[in-house]
């Protein structure tokens, strides 16, 4: 809210500059908090935090139900995605693409409870597959995943001229498959408490990268053209580090912590 806050001020600052008007909607800031809920706006990226409020809402229900009450439902929600998937395919065109990413609750509700399940999947993975190979297994996938996603993004599953985006294969049994193998595979993985520390540090920047990477992805774009696989490594490369370096800076400001924290 602080984010929508800051944007809804500077939009009025800037209208106010503009028109020579005096500009005060009393409606303005709520308004802009929700459209950032339902992906539109310049925080149009705030929708995961809509997403995330609907299933705060059904975590009371799911959590009474059994171990097996739970597996059914991420079973019924794991063929949702496989229908969504396959239809798309079959049709040439992304059927989420009618759903904003804020109402994709079958997405959302499956890798919710897959992250419960992946610790019980490690064990049975530790038991049948030793680290080495779990290792060069995740690797294979995410190899045959990055193939797939610029084979079918560009030439099968098509929504105007450019590849298709990443949250359009989030329902794809492949990328299910290589979620359960990269997580269960870092929950094996056994790091030195100092290397602990460091990471820690990291992934508590984590969500300021995410809020900044939105609008700082939009100036880089005036600045290198994202038109080969070289390029977009260099341009996401930039957009990482550039908003890394901005959360820290803002991080070491008394008041900036608060915006890079939920």
């Amino acid at each position: 809210m602080l984010w929508d806050l800051i944007f809804f001020i500077l939009k009025s600052v800037i209208k106010v500059y503009s028109t020579g008007k005096l500009y005060f909607d009393l409606l303005g800031f709520p308004k802009e908090v929700i459209r950032s809920l339902l992906q539109k706006g310049e925080m149009g990226h705030f929708w995961y935090l809509g997403a995330l409020i609907i299933l705060y809402f059904l975590l009371p229900w799911i959590s009474k139900r059994s171990l097996e009450g739970k597996g059914f439902f991420l079973f019924a929600a794991g063929i949702i995605c496989f229908v969504f998937q396959a239809v798309s395919f079959f049709v040439k065109y992304p059927l989420q693409a009618y759903i904003i990413q804020t109402f994709r609750v079958w997405t959302w509700f499956f890798y919710f409870l897959l992250g419960g399940f992946v610790e019980r999947m490690t064990f049975w993975i530790k038991d049948s597959m030793r680290f080495e190979r779990h290792l060069a297994l995740t690797a294979v996938v995410t190899g045959i995943v990055l193939i797939v996603h610029y084979i079918i993004g560009t030439k099968v599953i098509l929504l105007g001229e450019k590849p298709l985006k990443a949250e359009y294969f989030y329902d794809s049994f492949l990328d299910i498959v290589w979620a359960t193998c990269f997580f269960s595979l870092l929950i094996r993985v056994k790091l030195h408490e100092h290397t602990e520390m460091v990471i820690q540090r990291i992934a508590s920047l984590t969500l300021g990268v995410y809020i900044i990477h939105f609008p700082l992805r939009s100036i880089v774009t005036h600045i290198i053209k994202v038109n080969s696989f070289t390029n977009a490594v260099v341009f996401w490369l930039i957009v990482l580090t550039a908003s890394t370096g901005i959360t820290w800076v803002i991080g070491k400001i008394k008041i900036g912590r608060y915006l890079t924290k939920i």
